[in-house]
């Protein structure tokens, strides 16, 4: 081995383990990017239980669907419809609200055929505390389109993430609604 080939060799180690200081020092000077490619985890992990949790509502499978809720008075539920304002405060009401509903409408959808989409998802996570903004639509039995604005919050439990607060409202303006009123029809 020659001492031109031992010195480019040096160079090449060196060149190594300078770079990868400055890759080190750059993590621990950022730690703001490793909390990005962490949030980007948690927000999949977020859209997933979003989206089982309406697959098994739509399976009406209140058993599956009730494990994407946090089960405490503090759960809210707000689902506003073209007619009607669909509502529970508290565990016990939604679970017995949405027991009831899918008793008296056994038949289930099938959410892959039905076409669910999100869109323009915004989600912020603050600790084991997240909250959620979308637009979803979807074809309804009767072959129309259904889009809905919505919010989630959701609160990590032991490592989960569970539904604490759901809204939705529909996407249209009937005749007198304006930007902050809907009016049904």
């Amino acid at each position: 081995m020659s001492i031109n080939h031992i010195k480019f060799n040096s160079m090449k180690l060196s060149l190594f383990l300078i770079l990868a200081t400055i890759c080190l020092q750059s993590c621990q000077d950022n730690p703001e990017e490793i909390n990005t490619l962490n949030q980007s985890h948690e927000e999949k992990l977020i859209l997933a239980e979003i989206e089982n949790e309406s697959r098994d509502f739509y399976k009406k499978d209140h058993l599956a669907w009730s494990n994407h809720y946090v089960h405490s008075p503090e759960v809210f539920w707000a689902c506003v419809e073209k007619d009607v304002t669909l509502r529970a405060s508290g565990w016990q009401d939604l679970s017995q609200f949405v027991a009831t509903w899918m008793k008296n409408n056994p038949e289930p959808i099938d959410y892959d055929a039905a076409r669910f989409q999100l869109a323009d998802v915004q989600i912020t996570i603050s600790g084991d505390l997240a909250f959620a903004t979308m637009k979803s639509s979807n074809i309804q039995p009767d072959g129309s389109l259904r889009t809905l604005n919505g919010n989630r919050t959701m609160k990590k439990i032991n490592g989960e993430w569970k539904i604490l607060s759901m809204t939705s409202y529909p996407n249209d303006s009937p005749e007198g609604s304006s930007k902050n009123i809907y009016v049904h029809q």
